[in-house]
């Protein structure tokens, strides 16, 4: 009876999130309300992640831009909330380094260095991070809503949340979440914004809570690369 109550309770907290907008795919229920807060309570005790990853970016096409896709793959570091290391092993080698405040590009074949402001880096870092340090507070921060038949996963055992920001955001329109059906490990994720490009994430080799060395979210470029510094 107390976790009845307890549970009932906790959707209690999500019963705003059942309207979303009049244009938005069908409300969720109360089945994916339920994994919502399951999700919710598992993100909060994770503060690291270390993984593999694919990555696929699809931009709309725009004025005289024509659509296009852009690939990659390597590795990723993470430690809550805005510690990021990238590197990408394929098609470039490529690097990216943040510390929280900052935000490093590091490309070694062209032996160059710039370095950003957190918040003016990419739009995608910015939802890159939302995806890997907000999911604790997704209450807070999001609708759920009903994944439409091209959010579902095509992988057994894995099971398809869709999120909407509850704010208006030109960087963050919609969020799916791929996750271990037992676990409710994140296995993967897409996220879309207002002018259609989508960025698809694959995860692999994942572990939780990982220790990482001194210096993984530090970065001091060598003496010969060219430095953009656009922090001043």
């Amino acid at each position: 009876m107390k976790k009845f109550l307890a549970l009932s309770a906790s959707l209690l907290i999500w019963l705003p999130l059942l309207a979303g907008a009049e244009d938005s795919p069908p409300a969720a229920g109360r089945e994916l309300l339920d994994l919502a807060v399951r999700v919710q309570d598992n993100s909060a005790r994770v503060k690291s992640l270390e993984a593999e990853f694919i990555r696929q970016s699809d931009y709309a096409a725009v004025g005289a831009d024509e659509a296009r896709q852009v690939r990659g793959s390597g590795r990723l570091f993470w430690a809550g909330p805005l510690n990021l290391r990238l590197e990408q092993h394929a098609p470039t080698q490529e690097t990216v380094v943040a510390d929280g405040t900052s935000v490093w590009w590091i490309r070694p074949e062209r032996r160059r260095a710039d370095v950003y402001p957190i918040d003016s880096f990419t739009a995608n870092l910015t939802s890159l991070l939302e995806v890997l340090g907000g999911l604790a507070k997704v209450n807070e921060k999001f609708f759920v809503e009903q994944p439409l038949p091209e959010d579902l996963s095509q992988i057994p055992g894995e099971l398809t949340l869709a999120l909407r920001p509850q704010e208006a955001r030109a960087d963050l329109n919609r969020l799916i979440l791929w996750l271990d059906e037992k676990s409710l490990r994140l296995n993967g994720f897409k996220f879309s914004n207002v002018v259609g490009d989508a960025t698809r994430y694959r995860l692999s080799q994942i572990k939780i809570n990982p220790s990482f060395p001194a210096g993984v979210f530090t970065y001091a470029p060598p003496d010969d690369y060219r430095v953009n510094d656009q922090r001043r």
